[in-house]
């Protein structure tokens, strides 16, 4: 079947040092999540600290990975738009500004059912264990993410924030 998880190191900036060394980031696919609401109830609390990201929206895992690295830069230099680096990760998946709009698209909601999970810093797959304990779910390879992927979807989505983008610049030219 494969391994759960996977463990990625990401550097969010190798030509400043002040950030300090790699950061880890272990990502895992479950598949025919059945405790989606409960899941968040755990994240929202602080039950556990991870991303939980509609599968249906993620092409790739170097997608998740250029997100999960524009969030560790935005943390290292103070410039997240969001309350925490989980959040911030969902946010960067996003072609979007609008922060509510980008959690909703590519955060998880009650009709979810295959998510992936993304933790950071956790080489030794404690806090992994917690998830494991609390999801009712099947957990997949990696590598078989693609066959949750919505193309469909993310095209509607990529198109709608281009033409978004679009019109606003559109409008500013108008108006100046």
């Amino acid at each position: 079947m494969g391994r759960c998880s996977e463990l990625f190191y990401l550097q969010p900036d190798p030509f400043d040092s002040s950030i300090g060394d790699k950061r880890a980031l272990r990502v895992c696919f479950f598949a025919d999540v059945k405790n989606v609401h409960e899941l968040m109830t755990a994240v929202r609390s602080g039950q556990i600290a991870c991303s939980l990201i509609n599968a249906e929206m993620v092409y790739s895992v170097f997608q998740l990975l250029a997100a999960a690295n524009r969030a560790l830069h935005a943390e290292a230099h103070g410039e997240m738009s969001t309350k925490n680096v989980h959040t911030e990760l969902v946010y960067a998946l996003s072609p979007s500004t609008n922060i509510s709009l980008s959690l909703e698209t590519f955060g998880v909601n009650d009709a979810t059912k295959n998510i992936v999970v993304a933790l950071y810093d956790d080489m030794d797959g404690v806090r992994l264990t917690s998830v494991l304990k609390l999801i009712k779910a099947t957990a997949k390879p990696l590598d078989q993410l693609k066959t949750a992927t919505n193309m469909a979807l993310i095209r509607e989505v990529s198109f709608l924030c281009f033409v978004r983008q679009l019109t606003c610049s559109y409008s500013l030219r108008i108006s100046v």
